[in-house]
């Protein structure tokens, strides 16, 4: 079973998700959580990178149209 796209997820959630053992690839833009697994573009940037560097506001993203890659899978909270 996937998340559904209203789940939340804690920092240390998102470390789980780094690419890696058949894990996904998730990452936050602005508290919002994408799974970014099809994307060659993150893939490439993030794959096996902890949390802290899987985590962008859109004002710092070099690239904001990959977002369109993704999908959301939901919230990122404290």
């Amino acid at each position: 079973g996937g998340y559904r796209c209203d789940s939340q997820f804690t920092i240390d959630d998102l470390e789980k998700f780094n690419d890696e053992e058949e894990k996904p690839l998730y990452i936050s833009v602005d508290g919002t959580v994408y799974d970014v697994t099809e994307s060659r573009f993150w893939k490439e940037k993030l794959s096996g990178k902890e949390a802290s560097e899987r985590i962008f506001s859109t004002a710092n993203l070099e690239n904001p149209e990959s977002l369109n890659e993704g999908k959301v899978v939901g919230t990122l909270v404290d």
